[in-house]
């Protein structure tokens, strides 16, 4: 209904740059972004240094996915600014355009700029974390995102769990992986993947099969993906694989044959 009234008001006032910006901002808030920046686009050429504009644009930008147009806007914008007239908001923005530009360790510069200016965005925690694990810097991502665990206990969310477990596995930090993983299967008991996943990091702490470490792991994921096997079907094959070379170890050889 807003929307309607906006429009309304602009074919009685006219569209000038500035009620254009005015009505791009209005479209940015109430998150339609596509018609924010279709607005922006049209008032640019009468305002192509105005901060505001440039602002509201990398944001939309960044929104539609338009992330190498985004981050020239960001960029503009800084070089036009005056340092006082630099929001948090825009180091978060800037952060989140280089991370898209695949240019993260500039990125991970801007999103702790931002965490500086609000250190209530958890979020951007996991957008660094992201950043160290595209330059595969599992470790480093893995640290960030225990930071952001001890920060948000009274609200904690156990997917970070399985971030961190899952950053400690793609750094061969396989121990520290499965620990992780055991806090994810006691919030989901009834998901696969984090028995999976504590199989695959038993399977690598003990590589050479010593102790069949993986095993009750691999047969809990077996149980409790049975109701959806299809959906599993190759991460089935791979756990009854290590079962049936578990039991040839073994010689069990019946119980082999049967996985």
């Amino acid at each position: 209904s807003a929307r309607e009234c906006y429009k309304k008001f602009l074919s009685l006032v006219g569209s000038s740059p500035a009620e254009r910006l005015r009505y791009a901002s209005f479209l940015y808030f109430i998150k339609d972004y596509k018609s924010a920046l279709d607005e922006l686009n049209k008032a640019y050429q009468s305002l192509p240094d105005y901060v505001v504009l440039l602002r509201l644009k990398a944001y939309c930008e960044y929104e539609t996915a338009a992330y190498p147009s985004g981050l020239q806007s960001i960029q503009k914008m800084f070089s036009t600014s005056k340092k006082e007239n630099i929001i948090g908001m825009d180091y978060e923005y800037y952060g989140k355009l280089l991370s898209k530009n695949k240019q993260d360790s500039m990125a991970i510069v801007y999103l702790y700029k931002g965490l500086h200016e609000d250190s209530t965005n958890m979020d951007l925690l996991d957008i660094i974390a992201a950043s160290y694990a595209n330059m595969k810097q599992y470790e480093k991502a893995a640290h960030v995102v225990e930071l952001k665990v001890s920060k948000t206990q009274a609200n904690l969310n156990p997917q970070d769990y399985y971030s961190i477990a899952t950053y400690y596995f793609q750094a061969g930090k396989y121990a520290k992986a499965d620990t992780n993983y055991a806090i994810v299967v006691k919030y989901y008991p009834s998901w696969p993947i984090g028995y999976l996943f504590r199989a695959k990091s038993n399977a690598n702490i003990d590589s050479m099969m010593k102790t069949g470490a993986a095993k009750p792991y691999y047969e809990k994921f077996l149980e409790v993906s049975a109701p959806d096997a299809a959906k599993y079907k190759s991460e089935i094959v791979i756990a009854e694989g290590y079962l049936s070379f578990y039991y040839y170890n073994k010689k069990d050889y019946d119980k082999a044959k049967e996985y």
